[in-house]
């Protein structure tokens, strides 16, 4: 299976577009998710430790999703909130990038702030002194 951030460009539809990039990065952990929890159900099955079919756990997942269907609805909330405050970040610093403002930032950050006087240690009595 190909890496998410090779199968997609960033800032894309796909990856940044408001519910559909949400709704793709929760399929593509899902895979993950299913393919590793399917290998260790095999490891089980094989070892001889009874478990459930695969036909069970997808009763079992509709039988959640319907028993919790509220919860599931705000977990998807609160993974698109958190999502388009990515994107409205991006295009924040995006835009601010691309500003003609961003110069007049830069100028004033090149002042220079006077600092205090530095404590040197000196070598004859051992006392530090003010340089």
């Amino acid at each position: 299976m190909m890496r998410y951030q090779q199968a997609l460009k960033h800032r894309s539809i796909w990856s940044h577009g408001p519910i559909i990039g949400t709704i793709g990065r929760i399929v593509y952990l899902s895979l993950w998710v299913s393919l590793i929890g399917l290998f260790w159900l095999r490891i089980a099955q094989f070892i001889g430790i009874k478990t459930y079919t695969g036909q069970q756990l997808l009763v079992i997942l509709q039988q959640s999703i319907a028993k919790n269907s509220a919860i599931y609805i705000a977990l998807f909330c609160g993974l698109e909130l958190g999502a388009m405050s990515h994107y409205l970040s991006d295009w924040l610093v995006s835009t601010y990038k691309r500003s003609p403002f961003r110069n007049l930032d830069a100028r004033k950050s090149t002042l220079k702030v006077a600092s205090k006087p530095k404590k040197v240690p000196t070598k004859s009595n051992g006392k530090s002194r003010v340089r």
